[in-house]
């Protein structure tokens, strides 16, 4: 009777795992199908590049190192893009007179082709692919400032969180490094396909207007309010670039979509590591404009770094991607819960 009892038991067992789907035990799948424009006329630049997808429970994410994005795409599965995405962006006029095309994401300064206004494609290699945590390393050498960086990109499967750790090294042996204008860009968008509006939300009170078209939101260098004429995507009247202070007590800074009850909080560490956040924003004008689209451009700015010979600075960037959002959150309570997030991503993955 034992006998019969432990066959049965196999058999339930059996029958549980045969009705439950079979779990994934890897999460990068690497895809070469996928047009992209080649601005750059590096040897290295390549018309159908690897686009890395990564997928986990909760968000799905894109990184597309040969036009240097640690991230193209961040959403919920399967829903859209939190990262505006263009892989075929039309030229646009800058304020300086110059051409630039935006293929959206997140990148940094270093390593930056001037030229062409671009991050230099990045070489990639992926580190770890497990069913509980996926884990790219890409690297990049400025052949004219001669600085290396190396971003690890990190997902794991159960948490809504894409988490970069940055390296930037001085390369050479007897120059300092000294640039006076690093930082990060993030093309969040603006989702207007969803039907809502989006907020922009920011650990500032008051903005530097540096500029915006025929001084709609003020003067030139005017002190302003952040409120809903700059941050709130349906009231922006024309393109604007305004600058604040970064708040060490509150490193990070939002995107609420309140129609899907959503939210993109970017968390960054040590908390005093940029000095100033800068926005390009166009509003739903953008249509207008040649090259423009809908995406708010943040920039965590750190001025006047500086390395010694063989230095190095570290710093880290998180994006947590919240669900079922008040259309009314503010900034400290989004920190306050996407914080709780990256201490439990902190832990062991999950098997």
């Amino acid at each position: 009777m034992k006998t019969n009892l432990l066959r049965l038991a196999a058999l339930a067992a059996l029958t549980v795992s045969l009705a439950l789907p079979a779990r994934a035990q890897t999460m990068i799948e690497v895809s070469r199908s996928q047009y992209v424009l080649p601005v750059s006329e590096l040897a290295t630049t390549k018309t159908y590049p690897d686009l890395l997808r990564i997928a986990g429970d909760a968000i799905e994410a894109q990184v597309l190192p040969n036009r240097g994005r640690l991230l193209s795409a961040l959403a919920v599965l399967g829903g859209p893009s939190l990262l505006y995405q263009s892989f075929t962006p039309q030229p646009m006029v800058l304020p300086s007179g110059l051409h630039a095309v935006e293929f959206g994401g997140y990148y940094l300064s270093i390593p930056w082709n001037t030229r062409d206004r671009q991050p230099y494609d990045l070489a990639y290699r992926v580190s770890e692919d497990g069913a509980g945590r996926a884990q790219l390393v890409l690297s990049g050498r400025d052949i004219l400032k001669r600085a290396a960086a190396v971003s690890v990109v990190t997902l794991r499967r159960d948490r809504p969180v894409a988490e970069i750790q940055t390296t930037v090294a001085n390369e050479t042996a007897t120059r300092t490094l000294r640039e006076p204008d690093f930082r990060d860009f993030a093309a969040l968008s603006a989702l207007e396909s969803s039907g809502g509006d989006a907020r922009l939300l920011l650990p500032a009170e008051r903005v530097t207007l540096l500029d915006s078209a025929g001084d709609w939101a003020g003067a030139k260098n005017a002190s302003v309010p952040w409120s809903e004429p700059l941050s709130r995507w349906s009231s922006i009247a024309g393109r604007y670039h305004a600058r604040a202070a970064a708040a060490p007590e509150l490193p990070c800074l939002a995107v609420l979509y309140p129609a899907l009850r959503t939210a993109v909080v970017k968390i960054w560490s040590p908390a005093g590591y940029f000095n100033a956040i800068e926005v390009t924003a166009r509003g739903p004008g953008y249509a207008g404009e040649p090259g423009a689209g809908p995406y708010y451009l943040v920039s965590c700015v750190k001025d006047n770094l500086e390395l010694a010979p063989q230095a190095q600075t570290q710093f880290g960037t998180a994006f947590v991607v919240l669900r079922d959002i008040p259309e009314n959150a503010s900034l400290s309570e989004l920190f306050s819960r996407a914080s709780r997030l990256l201490e439990e991503t902190a832990g062991p993955p999950a098997n």
